[in-house]
């Protein structure tokens, strides 16, 4: 989330200067990376090298600029792929197309200032495409986030933001339909800038969730909430979140019990400062009195800093009188302690954890605005002695397959350090062996993540795909840990989904002298419609395919006009 440029206007802080010499085990890596105002920055593994690259965002000495940080163990260089620049800018990665490689959708301001929401296919080679979507409402200082809520395989897109010119707020579910997206109406989402939103699995029903929250550009008032989702229809639910602005909402299972906690933070009323650790109790999120401080114009991630299994806050913002950063460290129990660690103080600022230089720790870049008012970025390298090593991998994998759905199961994998009921699932499904043309794991066929984040099952060990075709396919699932390293994945298991045999809904003659025959079978099927003069064995011949609709009907419609005097008609699977 990036504030809008309305929130430049603060109080002047005086501040001690930040010292070079970090405790241990954080360093400055040094990687010399472009220095924002109101800095956008996110890791992924965009060339699918093994190496988490970075993508940084913002105004530079007046210019708005996007560069994309090729990564080579720890060393970074320019990609030298022009992306046009965006200030105020949020991004996030995904693989929207599931071909294998990660995609990027983007909201910001550009050079002119107008407002942009933009999608870039990744195809390859370092070689982005634009994709011009026109249902995309054009939006700034907000937040977005890929998730398919509705378990068809591919990822849809949830974008926050304010519209300019014409400064109004706006909140947008984008439904992706094998990689075209529509905007879904309806939904009882607040419309909101200065915002964050994340999708997670709340009450680990197997169906997204989804926090937001920020101010309103028609009431000027903070608004937000927790979004249930009951199978593509989202209503709102009761709980001790309090909506923030210009803050942070950021899901983790910092208990490692097997639901989503989340953390949070920002401006809940005018001149408050608010963090909070909020724990999942059955699908109700309760205050967890952690003691972190209260801080607004603030960032803020989860990470596994000690590799002790259970999720760290880097923390960054405005607190009583000063900005601070600050490393908190997960000592059980919820009990969350200052790891005394030094950092830049900076506000308005960005959090994002990865492993940087593939040494089997969690590293995190640190953006922001000091005093002065002196913008920052750096990327700060863990050098904990104590080891990371790769989960174990789920076993006994089987796939029930209901009409065109299927839901797909595993055991518990396992690790050294991660807690088996904190452990997340990622699962693959293809129609070919190894492939992801349905569901893309955003990993390497090795396993290697392609983003710092759980798997995309969450902690449960099942997950359903829904409106399949008939055909064969090949899935298979590894486990993540707390520091977001996935195992190998398991051995491929296969099923296949059958469309069901139609039968005749209805006969109907239309205006007269049109016929119409109308099917029910299984939706989203191909049916083969054949016709004859008469009911001999011998004389039936193919008239054409027919595709179900969402409810499973075909038809055809035939001129009596025209038609023989006699024919008969009928469906059947291909």
């Amino acid at each position: 989330m990036t504030p809008p440029r309305s929130l430049l206007p603060l109080l002047a802080l005086v501040l001690g200067p930040w010292s070079s010499t970090l405790a241990h085990p954080f360093t400055d890596m040094g990687a010399g990376l472009i220095e924002p105002e109101f800095p956008c920055a996110e890791w992924a593994d965009f060339d699918s090298d093994g190496d988490l690259d970075l993508l940084v965002s913002g105004d530079v000495a007046g210019s708005v600029t996007t560069l994309l940080y090729t990564n080579t163990a720890g060393t970074f260089a320019e990609s030298g792929i022009a992306f046009p620049g965006l200030g105020s800018a949020s991004a996030a990665w995904g693989d929207y197309d599931n071909d294998g490689d990660l995609d990027l959708a983007m909201i910001g301001l550009d050079a002119g200032g107008n407002a942009n929401t933009r999608l870039y296919r990744n195809d390859g080679g370092a070689a982005f495409t634009p994709v011009a979507q026109a249902p995309f409402t054009h939006v700034s200082a907000g937040d977005l986030a890929w998730g398919d809520y509705d378990n068809d395989g591919d990822l849809d897109l949830i974008v926050t933001g304010i519209t300019e010119p014409g400064g109004f707020s706006t909140t947008t579910l984008y439904q992706n339909d094998a990689g075209a997206f529509f905007a879904v109406g309806g939904m009882p989402f607040p419309n909101v800038h200065s915002s964050a939103v994340a999708w997670g699995d709340l009450d680990n029903d197997g169906k997204l969730d989804l926090v937001i929250t920020g101010t309103s550009s028609g009431t000027n008032s903070i608004e937000g909430g927790i979004f249930r989702n009951e199978g593509g229809v989202f209503s709102a639910v009761g709980g001790a979140f309090i909506p923030v602005t210009t803050g942070f909402a950021e899901w983790g299972d910092y208990d490692s019990d097997g639901d989503l906690d989340l953390l949070s933070g920002g401006t809940p009323t005018a001149a408050v400062r608010l963090t909070r650790v909020y724990e999942n109790n059955l699908g109700v999120l309760t205050d967890s009195g952690a003691a972190v401080p209260d801080l607004f114009l603030s960032a803020a991630g989860w990470g596994d800093t000690d590799n002790d299994g259970d999720l760290d806050i880097m923390l960054s913002g405005q607190g009583a009188g000063a900005r601070l950063s600050r490393l908190y460290r997960n000592d059980g129990g919820g009990s969350f302690v200052d790891s005394m660690e030094t950092f830049p103080d900076v506000l308005l600022g960005a959090v994002a954890w990865a492993d940087a230089d593939n040494d089997g720790d969690a590293d995190f870049v640190l953006a922001g605005q000091e005093v002065g008012p002196q913008d920052f970025l750096e990327v700060f390298e863990n050098d904990t002695t104590t080891a990371n090593l790769a989960p174990a991998a789920p076993g006994n994998l089987a796939g029930s397959v209901e009409g065109m759905n299927v839901l797909l199961s595993w055991d518990a994998g396992s690790d050294g350090q991660t807690p088996v009921a904190g452990l997340t699932y990622n699962i693959r499904v293809g129609t070919s062996p190894g492939g992801c043309e349905i569901v893309s794991p955003q990993s390497s066929a090795t396993g290697a993540r392609f983003l710092p984040a759980p798997g995309n099952a969450g902690s449960n060990r099942f997950a359903s795909v829904v409106n399949l075709v008939p055909g064969t396919y090949y899935w298979t699932v590894q486990t993540v840990d707390s520091a977001w390293l996935g195992s190998a994945f398991a051995a491929e298991g296969s099923f296949t989904v059958v469309a069901a045999v139609p039968e005749v809904v209805s006969i109907d003659l239309e205006h007269g002298d049109m016929l119409r025959v109308t099917w029910r079978g299984s939706a989203y099927a191909t049916y083969r419609v054949d016709e004859s003069p008469s009911l001999g064995p011998l004389s039936w011949t193919y008239r054409v395919h027919a595709t179900a609709d969402g409810d499973g009907l075909f038809d055809i419609v035939e001129d009596l006009g025209t038609a023989p005097d006699r024919n008969f008609y009928r469906a059947a699977r291909p």
